[in-house]
């Protein structure tokens, strides 16, 4: 739309006329012409600044309940190139507030703005219709409309909502029943009159006409859709004047809230738009000659210039204004002209319908199934992709019979056929097409009863008594119900079985349940559920330890140290292996002390320690219960005894190639040592100390000793004291 302003002014020279052409809209990426007719002597500015920003955001609006942590949808804009210090004088300052929506029940909805000082206005109030933990949260004087609305709340959409919620989990967007529908502008201005539409006029619809299930199947239906921005047409008086924002700064970041107040009915914010007045830009300031200001407009000419959308501020449409400065010999002009450019658009139009039902969509009517994905020019000459991917269901009459199980009953739309007979049953298919069900009802077989058995040992049939044990512990079952075709064993503890005989073994502490599902061959089922069948507790923990850790044969004793657990209330057996490994001596002392053999007998080698203890715990049913834990440890006695032979005999045979003291390495307790070697006439021949492996040890070959007569002399020290030996030693080849 070509916009032309005329402007006469009076200079030095008498009257002249002064005229700016501009386009009032275009396309993102499009440029604008902008002509200015003036006279020779006068010189022009031209910069712009942004009145309107919108923030595109498709948001899940949840049904009047807290998710992600959160009840409502709060969005901001920020405007920075204002005057600074500038503030709203009056309520028309603002020019328009846009937001895209789509909800069922617009009585639900609470819409306010805020400035950036915390000032706030309720564009439309909430009506105080149902309840819900977010209600709360709308302060007091946003709620109850301000004036009665032609349409009650709960008869009104806000744009094409999906009206199928997904009660199963209300917070979850991806879920087919909380899908998006398509969302109306709706605008609220200071400037309008209108406050609610009445029936279907004008941009909110009446849901009395037929309830569906589908969005987009409203198309059908005579309704103006949405606001019209570009022809400012089906504007909203706002139900709190915006004058509640004069004295907002009008730099800073603004916000919208939107909120559910009811527990029912979701919807989606797709978008929201703030408009200023234009007239707030920013005049510019004391300047000579042709001169550009603001990204986006370049010179032409003198007299004319191209404007383009600017970079920022990202987002859908938007508008820019810019100032026009006429000055020269005479007075100067000041005037604003505003440019809408207008995004590329794409729209989805995808739903399952039911055959019969009509869908239109723009000039389209649609009866069955349907695609196409069509280039169109949408209002303002810009680019518009549209698919549609429609498909139609068809209804079903359907012939069933129902078997009822004893104590069984069926239920549809919340009645309760009982008994054998037919019956007509209206209802819906996924898609919510009308069908029609034929049902006869018989009685199954009322033989079929389930018979459990449940013991630990044998002996116990379930709902006599309470079973406990000590972890683990072994449950036997077995199924003993006639005529059946399955069952299913569920012990409580997330184990479970199909098997007529089977057991289960506990292996956590806690009260259980014992549960048999059995289904007859006629599909019928039958359940028995044993509350807290059994116990298991936790048994005691068997754990000791001695000193010395390595006992020797000349002192074959040791004490031992018991860490079981818990400390009181238990009871201890201790089974030792004898000397002779004949049998076991046994004490019950917490931290017995023992002795293998006597003066008269080496004993060393490896001898089994079992403890035992024993607690006992009083069960939930009054009874006694024992429990134990073993451990067994090896208690190894090393043999100190050491031996020093007279004879070695280094042939070669590797039998007593080399001469060594028995037992030194074995026992690995006289490591710190010393051998001394010496020949017939006292000379030294070996010296070795700190011996640790055989290699140490005297090889006469190595020292090419001959055969004859030598004489050692040994010196070992321990834990269990000091060693000295000397001797003689024959070396025979």
């Amino acid at each position: 739309m070509l916009l032309t302003l005329l402007l006469l002014t009076t200079g030095m020279h008498g009257q002249s006329l002064v005229h700016v052409l501009v386009d009032s809209t275009a396309c993102m990426g499009d440029s604008v012409r902008m002509s200015v007719g003036l006279d020779a002597a006068r010189e022009v500015q031209v910069r712009n600044v942004y009145t309107t920003v919108s923030h595109p955001e498709v948001t899940f609006l949840p049904d009047g309940r807290e998710c992600n942590g959160s009840c409502s949808y709060r969005s901001p804009i920020t405007f920075s190139n204002f005057t600074p210090g500038l503030t709203i004088q009056s309520a028309n300052d603002i020019d328009f507030v846009r937001l895209n929506i789509e909800h069922s029940w617009i009585g639900d909805i609470y819409v306010g703005i805020t400035c950036p000082n915390g000032q706030r206005a309720a564009l439309m109030k909430y009506s105080d219709h149902g309840t819900s933990s977010c209600s709360s949260t709308i302060p007091a004087s946003h709620r109850g409309w301000s004036t009665a609305a032609t349409n009650a709340e709960t008869s009104t959409y806000f744009g094409e909502p999906v009206d199928t919620e997904d009660a199963s989990d209300r917070c979850n967007s991806s879920l087919y029943g909380n899908r998006p529908g398509i969302g109306w502008n709706y605008c609220w201005s200071n400037s309008s009159g209108n406050q609610y539409a009445p029936g279907d006029a004008l941009i909110y619809r009446s849901a009395n006409v037929i309830p569906v299930a589908s969005a987009s199947s409203y198309y059908g239906y005579s309704t103006i859709d949405s606001s019209n921005v570009r022809q400012r047409t089906n504007f909203y008086h706002p139900d709190e004047n915006f004058s509640s924002l004069v004295g907002c700064p009008v730099n800073g970041t603004w916000y919208i809230e939107v909120l559910d107040g009811w527990s029912y009915d979701n919807g989606y914010v797709f978008d929201w738009e703030l408009a200023m007045n234009a007239q707030l830009a920013p005049a510019g300031g004391v300047m000579t000659g042709n001169t550009v200001i603001g990204e986006g407009v370049t010179t032409v000419d003198d007299s004319t210039y191209l404007l383009s959308v600017p970079s920022v501020p990202a987002g859908n449409d938007t508008m820019v204004a810019y100032t026009v400065r006429i000055f020269g010999t005479g007075r100067t002009i000041d005037t604003v002209v505003r440019v809408h450019y207008y995004s590329d658009s794409y729209q989805l139009v995808r739903d399952t319908l039911c055959t019969g039902d009509t869908l239109r969509v723009d000039e389209l009517v649609i009866t069955s199934d349907y695609y196409s994905l069509d280039t169109l020019t949408a209002p303002g000459g810009c680019e518009r992709v549209r698919e549609i991917d429609v498909h139609f269901m068809p209804s079903y009459t359907v012939f069933d019979t129902i078997v009822l199980c004893p104590n069984e009953t069926f239920i549809y739309e919340n009645i309760d056929y009982t008994g054998p007979g037919d019956y007509v049953v209206s209802g819906l298919t996924a898609a919510g097409c009308d069908s029609v069900v034929y049902v006869n009802i018989t009685d199954a077989d009322t033989m079929f009863r389930i018979s459990p058995f449940i013991s630990d040992d044998g002996t116990w049939w379930s709902g006599d008594t309470t079973l406990s044990g000590c972890r683990p512990f072994r449950l036997l079952v077995r199924d003993t119900t006639m005529h059946e075709a399955s069952r299913q064993w569920l012990f409580g503890d997330g184990a479970w079985s199909t098997d007529s005989a089977t057991s289960h073994i506990y292996d956590t502490t806690g009260s259980f349940d014992v549960t048999l599902i059995a289904s007859s061959i006629r599909g019928c089922h039958d359940t028995v559920v044993i509350k807290n069948a059994i116990t298991i507790y936790q048994p005691p923990y068997a754990e000791f330890w001695w000193s010395p850790a390595k006992p020797v044969a000349s002192h074959p004793s040791v004490q031992f140290y018991n860490e079981s657990q818990p400390e009181d209330s238990l009871t201890y057996l201790w089974e030792i292996t004898n000397a002779e490994g004949t049998g076991s001596d046994s004490s019950t002392l917490a931290t017995p002390h023992y002795t293998w053999g006597d003066d008269n007998m080496a004993v060393f080698g490896k001898f089994d320690v079992l403890l035992t203890v024993y607690q006992q715990i009083v069960t939930i049913t009054g009874d006694t219960l024992v429990c134990f834990d073993t451990a067994m440890r090896e208690v190894e006695i090393i043999n100190d005894w050491l031996q020093f032979p007279n004879l070695v005999t280094p042939n070669g045979d590797g039998i007593n190639d080399i001469w060594k003291v028995v037992n030194l390495l074995e026992c690995g307790l006289y490591t710190m040592n010393e051998l001394w070697i010496y020949n017939a006439w006292g000379a030294l021949v070996y010296h070795a100390r700190d011996i640790s492996k055989e290699e140490d040890f005297w090889d006469p070959n190595e020292t090419r000793s001959p055969d004859g007569t030598y004489y050692y002399r040994f010196s070992g020290k321990s834990l269990f004291g000091l060693v000295r030996r000397t001797g003689m030693i024959e070396v025979v080849r």
